[in-house]
């Protein structure tokens, strides 16, 4: 995977974004001089993936800023292209808009993993046809059986507009056992929650 060069420069994929996930693990990185300040207006960026997909991460992260009090912009809006974005043309809207923050997601790694499935409990039998509803009775257990599954590294960064600073970092664990829009949902929330935590976000966005 791609490594970054220099703040609010767009790189590498976001495919994960089109995969699901059960859980979110974050772990993230705060720069001192800039914890507790407020994000300000913001402009959101989902980095190499279809263009649906980046319009739904996209939009959904605006909305949830919104809710707390944050004004913000889909990258899509202002640059509706499919090719990689480049730092002249992120700079540009940003002066544009007069935006304080970029935030830009993108996949730093994945790992094909394997998992043991529990065992399935069903019913030895019945009875009759009306015996489905007799809760006594007994179970037996099927095999159990092993599955595979995609673990998927997540990074989300914060730049300051005016110093182009990467201000803030969060990366994330996902695996693939959810719908996308949930995926993205979750992806979405881990950041924000983080950020209020580091007093970043209020309440009310202030």
């Amino acid at each position: 995977m791609k490594k970054i060069a220099r703040p609010m420069i767009v790189l590498a994929a976001c495919s994960c974004l089109i995969a699901a996930c059960t859980s979110i693990k974050m772990d993230s990185w705060t720069d001192p001089e800039f914890e507790g300040r407020n994000i300000g207006k913001t402009v959101i960026i989902a980095v190499d993936v279809s263009d649906s997909v980046r319009r739904r991460y996209e939009d959904h992260f605006v909305s949830q800023l919104a809710a707390a009090g944050l004004a913000a912009t889909a990258s899509y809006s202002v640059l509706p292209k499919e090719e990689k974005l480049t730092k002249e043309e992120v700079d540009q809207v940003v002066q544009e808009l007069k935006a304080d923050s970029v935030i830009v997601t993108r996949v730093v790694g994945e790992k094909d993993k394997i998992r043991y499935e529990q065992p399935v409990r069903y019913p030895s039998h019945y009875g009759s046809f009306y015996g489905m509803y007799d809760w006594s009775y007994t179970y037996t257990h099927g095999p159990g059986y092993v599955s595979n599954y995609l673990e998927t590294y997540l990074e989300t960064n914060l730049y300051d507009a005016e110093t182009r600073k990467l201000i803030w970092s969060g990366q994330k664990s996902v695996t693939d056992d959810r719908s996308e829009k949930k995926n993205i949902a979750s992806i979405v929330k881990a950041v924000i929650s983080d950020l209020r935590k580091q007093g970043m976000i209020g309440t009310s966005g202030k």
